[in-house]
């Protein structure tokens, strides 16, 4: 087990001056759960690379993702907004030009910028390429559904991003990285497959997770851990391939001027509330993400981040870090104040989204402190929780509790803003529609997306 030292919430955000001509990896490791990695104090060393990561940076405890699925939350991370901020509530449309985005505030300022992505809504096709010199979503390419389920593809990742570095000239690069392979199903191969649970005897596979009828709520205790370790090995892959990519900076001369930023869309749910998979809740499981930041020459390090925070917050955090000027309309927040003098503006709410209108499955949650409210439009209901007592989400607060009506007017105050804004776009006609070929529509309907 690895030692986690005490939360520090209440105290001041980590300072750091403006690192100009900083070079930045952002890296999104795909169904990533905050609380399977180690430096969050699980128990299975699933994340030693991360770790170094946090022990030399800064580790922020309480990062929300702003949904539970891929496409959306990528989006989110890279433009700085909410959903109905920046306007991409599902897969038939794409990211407008009138959003601006992290790679283009980086290429304005000089940068050299590229992506190698992994998956299918990381495509292209959805906005994602805007700003970026070289988008790659060629190198990771699978001619069947099922080879993108049990395929690994960190290295791939890898080694298009150490070409693309090792070519590049000489301006300061940010480069963003998106590993596909904690995404189910859980298939590392070896060792991952036998790391974490060399002695189990059973069937259980890590394939088909999502649709076998054998992988249920009731299913045999000893199975689900056996996946779980399937899970966990799958992690540990990815954090071995980031392990080496920070060998590779080491190697290069390139680390004492490189931040690293590790992060994720959403996690995966394993029956906590009746389910598994993800898109389809806004429960912890799957809001609860990691962001680790290593800063170089970051003082102090090591430190653990207690207050609330989102994956908005990174777009401007690492442009405030790097003297770039945040574009106007960004949502979140600068995680570092100090990087630009201004003062920090005290405990957050965090807000996220799900719109799933073939299912009729709209949710709206706010959380702050430890509270947390979840709206169900299409039910009508509200669920309340008090995280720092219930941290599973297992006991509903019930509409008279008082931090449930203070949430649901901030909620409610918040939709409201939100809604403009989305409501505008499309008058506008600025939400630009997106159309799936037979292909993919087939991959997306086999990942569990498509009903």
């Amino acid at each position: 087990p690895v030692e986690v030292p005490a939360t520090t919430r209440d105290s001041a955000p980590p300072s750091a001056a403006p690192a100009a001509g900083y070079n930045v990896v952002m890296i999104s490791i795909d169904s990533l759960r905050a609380d399977h990695l180690s430096a969050y104090g699980y128990e299975r060393p699933t994340s030693p690379a991360i770790d170094a990561l946090a022990r030399d940076g800064v580790l922020f405890e309480h990062c929300q993702s702003t949904t539970s699925w891929t496409l959306p939350a990528h989006l989110s991370m890279l433009t700085g907004r909410s959903l109905l901020g920046h306007g991409v509530v599902g897969d038939d449309r794409a990211l407008s030009d009138d959003v601006p985005t992290l790679a283009g505030a980086f290429s304005g300022a000089g940068y050299r910028t590229g992506a190698v992505v992994s998956a299918p809504y990381v495509n292209s096709r959805y906005g994602f390429a805007r700003g970026f010199d070289d988008y790659d979503d060629r190198t990771v390419h699978f001619e069947t559904n099922e080879d993108s389920y049990k395929s690994v593809t960190a290295h791939l990742v890898n080694g298009a991003a150490e070409n693309w570095i090792g070519t590049g000239d000489d301006r300061p690069f940010f480069l963003f990285l998106h590993y596909w392979d904690p995404h189910y199903d859980y298939a590392p191969g070896p060792p991952y497959d036998t790391m974490f649970d060399s002695d189990y005897q059973g069937t259980m596979t890590g394939d088909d997770f999502y649709f076998s009828p054998d992988v249920h709520a009731g299913m045999d205790a000893r199975d689900l851990e056996h996946i779980l370790a399937l899970y966990d090995g799958e992690i540990r892959l990815v954090d071995d391939h980031i392990g080496k990519l920070v060998a590779f900076l080491e190697r290069r001369g390139l680390a004492e001027r490189t931040i690293v930023v590790v992060t994720s869309d959403h996690g995966d749910e394993f029956f906590e509330h009746g389910r598994k998979g993800h898109h389809r809740t806004l429960y912890e499981e799957v809001l609860h993400v990691p962001l680790v930041v290593f800063v170089p020459g970051l003082e102090p390090a090591g430190r653990r981040i207690g207050d609330h925070a989102s994956i908005i917050d990174i777009m401007p955090s690492l442009l405030a870090l790097t003297g770039v000027e945040i574009p106007a309309g960004v949502e979140g927040r600068n995680l570092f104040p100090d990087a630009v003098g201004d003062a920090t503006d005290g405990v957050p709410e965090t807000f996220a989204e799900l719109y799933r209108k073939g299912s009729l499955n709209v949710q709206v949650s706010v959380t702050r402190d430890d509270a947390k409210l979840i709206h169900h439009f299409n039910r009508r209901a509200l669920e309340s929780y008090d995280l720092a007592a219930d941290a599973g989400e297992q006991r509903d607060l019930g509409l008279g509790d008082e931090r449930t009506r203070v949430l649901a007017g901030r909620l409610r105050g918040w939709l409201n803003r939100e809604w403009d804004v989305f409501d505008s776009r499309v008058r506008a006609g600025g939400v630009a529609p997106v159309e799936i070929d037979a292909a993919t529509e087939d991959m997306l309907r086999s990942l569990g997306y498509v009903e």
